[in-house]
């Protein structure tokens, strides 16, 4: 546990021997088309309150993605959510399924073509507490995707389907990001996304938030969303703070 702190204190102190600023793949719902550096780890924390009805809302205490950089065109990551979720039939808490998950580059940006990585995760249904287990392994693939616009602003997006664990249809994802370099520590993003099935009802959704780097390899996030679409008359929505790090 010492060890532990002692890597963490030493992060936020700003520890910069890596000359690339940290991208991570938090707070919006786009995965980045970045690599983590070789040898290097990186963590990614975060806090959210989701509301999903009048009385029903989940809180997320915390997530936390943990990546590792094996060389400059690959990185490895496992992702662990702990969940606190109440509705109308009662409450729930604890692990939700484990994920782990490959990231790797496909080509880099030239002209209108994309710099373009892959994204891989399997959910695991039983590595989870039993108010969160599922029935079958929940694979997830996407196609990560940047455009460089000016010197200050990106343009990133992802396209992919993911399955739930429960059924053998796929949900369809896309999602849509500017992002904007306001200052030499402070980014600003706006983002839309959404989520179908075929002859289901699509979910849209738009968030927003700022990203503070405290160093090259320390960053603090804020961010808020809301659903375009409903079923009914109310529209979910969610806050998050964050922290990411490298060491």
């Amino acid at each position: 546990m010492k060890k532990i702190c002692f890597l963490i204190i030493f992060a936020l102190l700003g520890y910069t021997a890596e000359a690339q600023d940290i991208e991570t793949d938090r707070p919006d719902q786009t995965e980045t088309p970045a690599i983590v550096p070789k040898n290097r780890f990186q963590v990614e924390m975060g806090f959210s309150h989701e509301q999903t009805d009048v009385s029903d809302r989940l809180f997320t205490v915390p997530t936390a993605l943990v990546k590792y950089g094996v060389n400059d065109f690959f990185e490895i990551r496992v992702e662990a959510e702990v969940a606190n979720e109440k509705t109308a039939e009662g409450k729930a808490s604890g692990l939700q399924p484990l994920k782990l998950g490959v990231k790797t580059k496909l080509w880099k940006e030239k002209g209108l073509l994309p710099k373009t990585l892959l994204l891989v995760q399997l959910q695991f249904p039983k590595w989870a507490s039993q108010d969160f287990e599922v029935q079958h392994l929940a694979p997830e693939v996407r196609l990560l995707m940047s455009n460089t616009l000016s010197k200050k602003v990106k343009l990133s997006y992802n396209l992919g389907a993911e399955w739930d664990g429960e059924g053998d249809t796929p949900e369809y994802v896309y999602t849509l990001s500017p992002n904007v370099q306001l200052s030499k520590k402070v980014k600003l993003f706006v983002e839309a996304y959404g989520f179908f099935q075929v002859s289901h009802h699509a979910q849209q959704w738009v968030d927003g938030g700022f990203m503070y780097a405290i160093s090259k390899d320390v960053q603090l996030d804020i961010s808020a969303g809301y659903e375009l679409t409903a079923t009914g008359q109310y529209h979910n929505f969610f806050e998050s703070v964050g922290l990411s790090f490298r060491i």
